[in-house]
């Protein structure tokens, strides 16, 4: 359950379920005798359970709020090399090509930036070449055109970012991504958005895992793009970019000393009610 589900969950319970806490029939013989004053000191006991209760939820909605950041750029990466495609779609494919060196990502390529909670992983320690692999987008349908725009929409799709030290540190499952640009001339640019799940790797623990954003910017397009007829779709292309940018919403943990805090909070303020319930 996501950290503002539980929150909302929380709210429900402190302002629903709370007033029902401490409500009992069982009267003794002397609040027989005092009705007026035993009725009083219930209504004050149950109020006290459901405010104790409201300030707890009240600590988890905080927490929950101060626990997620907001949507940044979390990686930024650069291909390098002198301008050859490394990019390419064909047979309804598109994916990141090989430069056939020995790394575990189909690309090397160097980190320019990362998320700062991130920096002091041991995958940024090492001197060596970073890794990344994009592949298995497959065309959705046919192509949409509007005047001179184009856009290929493509579903499924993986991710793999390695470190200097060859460890995973970010793997996601991309369920919804797309090619835009222009139709026509090769000098035309073009831009790729995809949307997906973090599934794993070292900065997993960092980040909203269902917030995921790729970012690649193209300056030109081989050939250009061309949609074919019979069947409707769009032409085989190579591409190069010299730069991928990874987005996603930022996720500060919360430290274990804090949720034993809260607990013993919790246990105090309970026992406080209870005690002035019997008074």
């Amino acid at each position: 359950m996501a950290r503002a589900e539980i929150s909302i969950v929380a709210f429900f319970i402190a302002f629903n379920v709370a007033p029902r806490v401490g409500v009992t029939d069982d009267f003794t013989p002397i609040e027989r005798a005092q009705p007026q004053k035993s009725m009083s000191m219930k209504i004050q006991s149950q109020q006290s359970v459901k405010w104790c209760i409201a300030h707890i939820a009240l600590c988890v909605v905080i927490s929950g709020v101060a626990s997620i950041g907001h949507a940044e750029s979390i990686m930024k990466m650069s291909l390098g090399g002198s301008g050859s495609n490394n990019m390419q779609f064909a047979s309804s494919k598109f994916a990141l090509l090989s430069d056939g060196l020995d790394s575990p990502g189909d690309r090397n390529m160097t980190i320019d930036s990362v998320l700062t909670s991130a920096q002091s992983l041991p995958a940024f320690a090492g001197s060596g070449s970073a890794s990344i692999s994009l592949s298995g987008m497959m065309a959705e349908a046919s192509p949409t055109n509007s005047g001179q725009l184009v856009i290929q929409s493509f579903n499924l799709g993986a991710l793999a970012i390695y470190g200097a030290d060859d460890s995973l540190l970010l793997s996601a499952s991309l369920s919804l991504s797309a090619i835009q640009g222009a139709l026509g001339p090769s000098d035309a640019q073009a831009l790729f958005l995809g949307f997906g799940e973090v599934t794993g790797g070292s900065m997993k623990k960092f980040v909203d895992p269902d917030s995921l954003q790729v970012r690649i910017k193209y300056p030109t397009i081989e050939g250009g793009f061309e949609i074919l007829s019979s069947p409707t779709a769009l032409k085989d292309f190579a591409t190069y970019t010299s730069s991928v940018e990874i987005l996603a919403t930022q996720v500060i943990p919360v430290p274990e000393p804090a949720i034993a805090g809260w607990l013993a909070i919790v246990v105090s303020a309970l026992i406080s009610a209870r005690r002035r319930r019997h008074i």
